[in-house]
């Protein structure tokens, strides 16, 4: 199995501190070097179809270029991947209002775009063994463009630039 995965140089991970609230919303942030991590965990990088970058300002390629996102399912996120037409493993945020992030997802599995794995279960073994099955079947991959081809709008900017042009008048 030989997928191109991108992680970002730093992440965030977020945890509950017992009987402590360290901000407003009761998480505190724990910054870790992932380039390091994953070094330190024995994964060699270099010619191996990972790459590490620190951010990546021009997102649109790299979704293009994926077999296979694996995202948040925030609506800028999901029109993207929508209309690109990229199979997605999605993991909904818990922490936002409405739980909209999780209602947008479960739109995009219903139409087979996608596979959504809730904050709770989306282990590392969940997260690999998922993506491993999307990976290893091409019609699986093709089903699930199709779903989201079917609810992608590539025509949006265009849409909206319309809409506000016709207010204006």
């Amino acid at each position: 199995l030989r997928a191109d995965v991108t992680y970002y140089q730093t992440l965030s991970y977020d945890f509950v501190k017992d009987g402590t609230v360290s901000n407003a919303s009761g998480f505190t942030h724990k910054k870790i070097n992932t380039k390091e991590e994953l070094l330190r965990r024995g994964l060699q990088l270099g010619d191996n179809g990972i790459e590490v970058r620190e951010y990546i300002y021009d997102m649109a390629p790299v979704m293009r270029a994926a077999d296979l996102v694996i995202c948040r399912a925030g609506a800028s996120t999901i029109s993207e991947i929508t209309a690109l037409a990229t199979p997605a493993i999605l993991v909904p945020s818990p922490y936002v209002t409405n739980n909209h992030q999780e209602k947008n997802a479960r739109i995009l599995e219903r139409h087979g775009g996608a596979v959504v794995l809730l904050e709770s279960e989306a282990s590392g073994e969940a997260l690999y063994r998922t993506a491993r099955d999307i990976l290893r079947d091409p019609q699986r991959q093709a089903d699930m463009r199709r779903g989201m081809a079917e609810l992608g709008i590539r025509d949006a900017t265009k849409r909206l630039y319309d809409t506000v042009m016709s207010i204006r008048k």
